[in-house]
């Protein structure tokens, strides 16, 4: 059985398909860009300002200079080691729970073996 193609639609599809991809591209290569000015910038202004009293002192009180991030980084890296923990917790107990619990039941050698 053979099939009729409709070649205005076909060719409409595919100028609305070469749209799309071109409009599609044009939004990531000016996306793309705006990323690399902002990383251009940070890099060339950030690094003047980096040393190790921006990494070893606390935040200041306002209104008074100086000071760094210390207590902003301690803080990153306890939530997000607390967060792995605990979902690493969570994780192990979703997968050997329900193999503790099976165990009574019929299938429970089966489970046991798959898991």
């Amino acid at each position: 059985m053979a099939m009729n193609m409709n070649h205005a639609l076909y060719r409409r599809r595919r100028l609305a398909n070469a749209w799309g991809m071109a409009t599609s591209m044009l939004a990531m290569a000016l996306g793309l860009s705006v990323l690399l000015w902002i990383l251009v910038v940070l890099f060339t202004n950030g690094f003047a300002a980096l040393d190790w009293n921006i990494l070893t002192k606390d935040t200041p009180a306002p209104g008074t200079d100086g000071g760094g991030l210390r207590n902003a980084i301690v803080g990153s890296l306890l939530i997000v080691g607390l967060s792995v923990l605990g979902g690493d917790t969570g994780g192990d107990l979703g997968r050997h729970l329900p193999h503790r619990i099976r165990r009574s039941e019929q299938n429970g050698r089966t489970h046991a073996f798959c898991d």
